[in-house]
């Protein structure tokens, strides 16, 4: 549950830090690291194939990022391979399905109502903080 707490609270100040700055620092995801140890500590449930496919899926996104000049932000992507270590693998694709599903809906909704373009960018984590929350509840 504690775990839970921290992960779900990280995620939504992060979420607001990207509303609002639209860029996370270095010290922000420096923060995952505590957070994972902690949630190691607590839940002790995963096999090292499950973290080695988080962190695999974590470096294919990087590596997506920097071919599609940061289409999908680097720190997006770390803090995904953190859910992928914390969570498991098969939970990170459901968040990040949950998440790339929401923000295509709003998205699309930005689209029709002309408050955005096709170049406007979404900051996603607050999508990866609506998705946890959704996996949550499943």
């Amino acid at each position: 549950m504690i775990s839970k707490l921290l992960i779900g609270g990280y995620l939504f100040v992060g979420s607001i830090l990207d509303l609002k700055r639209r860029y996370l620092s270095i010290y922000f995801l420096a923060i995952m690291c505590p957070i994972i140890i902690i949630h190691f500590y607590l839940v002790l449930s995963l096999s090292y194939i499950q973290i080695g496919l988080g962190l695999g899926l974590m470096i294919g996104l990087l590596l997506i990022s920097k071919l599609s000049k940061e289409a999908i932000g680097s720190a997006d992507c770390i803090i995904i391979g953190g859910l992928g270590v914390m969570l498991g693998v098969e939970t990170q694709i459901t968040i990040l399905l949950i998440a790339s599903i929401l923000s295509s809906v709003v998205g699309i909704l930005l689209l029709i109502v002309k408050k955005a373009n096709k170049k406007t960018r979404l900051p996603f984590l607050p999508f990866l903080f609506l998705g946890y929350l959704i996996k949550l509840t499943m």
